[in-house]
C-alpha cells in the first residue's frame, strides 16, 4: 500500500522543473545491489539518468563530492531504500540534500514496513519526501505517469 501525499505532489512542489518536451533530469539514490537502476531507465525512458552505481569511485570524498554535484545538476531524485539496505545513512543524506535544494524527490522506503525500528528512525526522509511509496513497483508507476504528464505539459 503506498502512502503518497499527493498524485501531483512533483507538479504542485513549486520546483520550476524544464518545460513539456524539455529534458528531466533523474538522481537515482538508493543502493548498489539490485542493478534496479538499470530497471528505472528502461521502464521509464523519457528522462536522463544521473546514476552514482556508474561512477565507480572509491574514495569516499570523491564519490560524495559527485553526489552532491549530480544532485545538483538534477531536476528530481527518485530515492529507493531497499529492504536489504543495511541503514540508508547515504540516502538519508541525499534526500536532505535534495529537499534544501528545493529538489523534488519520489522515495521508495521498502525498509520501514519490514522494520519497525528502522521506521521510527526513518519517519524525517519520509516526511521530507514529495512522495512516498512502500515498493518499488509503485514508485516506478509513479515516475512514469509524471513522464507523461510531462510530456503533455
Amino acid at each position: 500500500m503506498s502512502s503518497t501525499r499527493s498524485n501531483q505532489a512533483l507538479r504542485s512542489s513549486g520546483v520550476d522543473l524544464p518545460r513539456a518536451g524539455g529534458s528531466i533530469t533523474v538522481y537515482l539514490a538508493g543502493g548498489f545491489r539490485s542493478d534496479w537502476q538499470a530497471r528505472i531507465s528502461s521502464a521509464a525512458p523519457g528522462f536522463q539518468y544521473k546514476d552514482p552505481s556508474k561512477h565507480g569511485l572509491t574514495d569516499p570524498v570523491q564519490y560524495t563530492e559527485w553526489d552532491l554535484r549530480a544532485i545538483r545538476e538534477s531536476d528530481l531524485v527518485f530515492a529507493y531504500l531497499e529492504v536489504s539496505n543495511p541503514a540508508g545513512y547515504a540516502l538519508a543524506l541525499e534526500v536532505g540534500y535534495a529537499k534544501g535544494l528545493g529538489k523534488p524527490v519520489i522515495l521508495v522506503d521498502e525498509r520501514s514496513s519490514a522494520d519497525e525500528q528502522a521506521g521510527r528512525y526513518l519517519q524525517m526522509v519520509r516526511a521530507a519526501a514529495d512522495a512516498t511509496f512502500n515498493s518499488f513497483d509503485e514508485g516506478l508507476a509513479y515516475l512514469q505517469q509524471f513522464v507523461v504528464h510531462h510530456r503533455e505539459g
